[in-house]
């Protein structure tokens, strides 16, 4: 899947014009009950307007920096922002964050889930890493081995980031440790 970054408009014009928009709406409605005109029609404009300006609160995308937005209409993928800024799109798109950010871990280490009691619902462990466990693999005679690597990546594609893996951390630490493995089993030591 490839990706194809996008470009939407600055999300601080539709800030000005929606910030103007409710007031608006409310002012036509006071105006119609104090002018002793028929209300239905405004009664009716305005419930359209304001549904309509709720609606439009919905399109304001924020793109922090080292991160970009996975955007997608209706399930299918329009593009990715990668521009860190302040953007307005459709109030439909859903977006999702990925970082494109260098992360690192060591191979062996695995994840404690953060522990919280059932009554007050307070924290009693964080969540963290465990202490490391080299893999135990044999090299290329046979001889067994401890062996363990400290991985660097980032995100480049971050459509297959999103759409061909479930879980991009957990696809990086399998993959590490099957490519350790592999290498070291072509070696030997």
């Amino acid at each position: 899947m490839g990706e194809k970054t996008i470009s939407l408009s600055s999300g601080m014009g539709w800030l000005v014009l929606l910030s103007v928009g409710g007031p608006a709406a409310i002012g036509s409605l006071i105006f119609a009950a104090t002018q002793q005109i028929s209300p239905a029609p405004f009664v009716v404009l305005t419930a359209i307007t304001a549904i309509v300006w709720v609606a439009m609160l919905f399109g304001f995308i924020v793109v922090n920096p080292g991160d970009s937005k996975v955007v997608l209409l209706f399930g299918k993928y329009v593009g990715t922002l990668k521009e860190s800024g302040f953007y307005y799109g459709n109030p439909f798109y859903l977006t999702k964050k990925v970082t494109l950010k260098v992360q690192t871990f060591e191979t062996g280490q695995t994840r404690t889930p953060e522990v919280k009691d059932a009554s007050t619902g307070k924290v009693i462990q964080e969540a963290g890493l465990t202490a490391r466990k080299p893999s135990k693999v044999n090299d290329k005679d046979g001889t067994p081995i401890e062996i363990a690597a400290v991985i660097v990546w980032r995100v480049v594609n971050t459509a297959e980031a999103v759409f061909q893996v479930d879980n991009l951390e957990d696809f990086m630490h399998t993959q590490s440790e099957s490519a350790l493995r592999n290498l070291a089993s072509h070696y030997s030591y």
